[in-house]
């Protein structure tokens, strides 16, 4: 196994127990990761390198800009992807963040089969998009504190850092 692996996996693994634990991810973790990956771009990769990182962090940063605008996802989640990408580059970083999607779509359909029920969220979902489309203010999606609809998207990253991992052996 090559050390991206590694990396992609202690990166996930931090950044989802940082959240789980604190509801957050910290900063100077994200900085640690981004200078890792582009420590590790430069090394296999030389000056290419650079692009490669900056592929790699900008990329998921513009794909999940419009769910962080209405708090859909938070900013910590765009940068612990961000932080993978710097690892992987582009496009596997596309692989990764759509492997999180799905993992994130099972747990919110899990969570609504268990705990909230369809018709209720998709009540919700479509008098937010209602809302939105009357108005044009963009509200957070998200309600804070611990709601029995939330849930930390870092577990749906680690799992698909997971089998990204796993489908590159």
């Amino acid at each position: 196994m090559s050390i991206a692996i590694y990396l992609l996996f202690l990166y996930a693994f931090s950044g989802m127990l940082f959240d789980l634990r604190t509801d957050r991810i910290p900063n100077l973790l994200i900085a640690a990761e981004l200078a890792g990956g582009l420590i590790y771009q430069l090394f296999i990769l030389g000056g290419v390198g650079v692009l490669s990182f900056l592929a790699g962090v900008f990329v998921p940063f513009a794909l999940s800009y419009v769910l962080f605008l209405f708090r859909m996802i938070g900013a910590g989640d765009i940068k612990l992807l961000m932080a993978l990408g710097s690892i992987s580059g582009f496009p596997a970083n596309v692989r990764i963040m759509l492997w999180s999607l799905v993992f994130g779509g099972v747990c919110a359909l899990f969570i609504m089969w268990r705990r909230t029920g369809f018709r209720s969220r998709f009540a919700y979902l479509a008098g937010y998009a209602a809302d939105f489309m009357r108005t044009g203010v963009r509200k957070p999606y998200l309600k804070k504190g611990r709601r029995a609809e939330n849930f930390h998207f870092t577990i749906a990253i680690f799992a698909a850092v997971v089998t990204y991992c796993l489908l590159q052996r």
